[in-house]
This record gives structure tokens, C-alpha cells and sequence, in this order.
């Protein structure tokens, strides 16, 4: 979910609980990096107790899919490239 969403406290609730009401955790959802910022602006990631006017962040996780495909295609590209090059030089200075 990407929008904020807003619920009355409930005493003696952990984040879980919030966060399973707003539908619980995505596919896309760092649940490793969760924290809670308190309404007097501090930030913990302590996520058992909520108090009331806390905010919960769950951030979103950054995937670069095919990373390790595009660095062995740069990666070969550059090899025969260079053997390429190799090779005309070869054949040049040979003449």
C-alpha cells in the first residue's frame, strides 16, 4: 500500500497489529528496515509497543533486477571488443 492510512489507537497493540490491519506486508515491503517515528519526532525500530500519534514506515525494498545479467554483458562485450581490436592489429602490423 503507498498510502498513508490512519487508525485510532488501540492500548497494548504491537505494529503488527496495525500493519495487518492496513492489509499487512507486501511483496515490495523492506520488513527488515520497519520503524516507528513517535510524535515527539524520534525515530525508533523498536516496532512491540505503539503509543498514540505514532507513525509507522515500512520503506519500500530497492531490487535492480538483471543487475548480474548486464554486468557479464558489459562485461563480454568489452573481452571481444578488446580481442577484436587485438586481432586487427595483429593482422596490421603483420602486413
Amino acid at each position: 500500500m503507498k498510502s498513508p492510512t490512519t487508525y485510532s489507537y488501540v492500548p497494548d497493540k504491537s505494529a503488527k497489529f496495525y500493519i495487518n490491519l492496513s492489509g499487512g506486508f507486501t511483496k515490495y515491503a523492506d520488513e527488515d528496515e520497519a520503524f516507528v517515528i513517535r510524535a515527539n519526532g524520534e525515530a525508533t525500530r523498536k516496532l512491540g509497543e505503539i503509543l498514540p500519534g505514532d507513525t509507522i514506515v515500512i520503506p519500500p525494498k530497492i531490487v535492480i533486477p538483471y543487475q548480474t545479467w548486464y554486468l557479464v554483458r558489459d562485461v563480454l562485450s568489452l573481452t571481444f571488443q578488446g580481442i577484436s581490436a587485438s586481432a586487427l592489429m595483429y593482422s596490421a602490423v603483420k602486413r
